[in-house]
């Protein structure tokens, strides 16, 4: 069986859900409440969960995806299957997705912070370097 071959950005796209829909403006819902609307990244996103659903019922199981030739998205689909049914919903991969945006966030934080603390203490080196 040969697997068609998938762009690599494909679990980027996947877990941009979050991003996408993030920086996009909020409409208002019948309740009143304001809805997110779906980001470029998202609208994408959403084309290739629809692509790989390869059964079209709304959620992707691991036969979807075991043969997919990036191995990140096999790798990150138990990760993301946080109920463990064997099945990823969209919701699923928007959780992990917000998951991966804030550690990558928090580790761009410590890695400013560890910059800022070494550029301090070089500064500080060289002031008492001076005559």
């Amino acid at each position: 069986m040969k697997t068609p071959a998938l762009p690599a950005g494909l679990l980027a796209l996947l877990l941009a859900l979050p991003c996408a829909a993030a920086d996009a403006p909020a409409a208002e819902t019948s309740a009143g409440k304001p809805a997110e609307e779906p980001g470029q990244g998202e609208k994408q996103a959403r084309v290739w969960f629809d692509m790989l659903d390869t059964n079209h019922d709304g959620h992707l199981e691991w036969k979807e995806v075991r043969f997919v030739p990036w191995k990140p998205l096999r790798s990150e689909f138990h990760t993301a299957d946080t109920n463990g049914d064997g099945f990823l919903t969209p919701d699923e991969i928007r959780v992990l997705a917000k998951r991966r945006v804030q550690e990558r966030r928090a580790r761009k934080a410590r890695e400013a912070q560890e910059k800022a603390e070494k550029l301090a203490r070089e500064q500080a080196r060289a002031q008492d370097a001076k005559p």
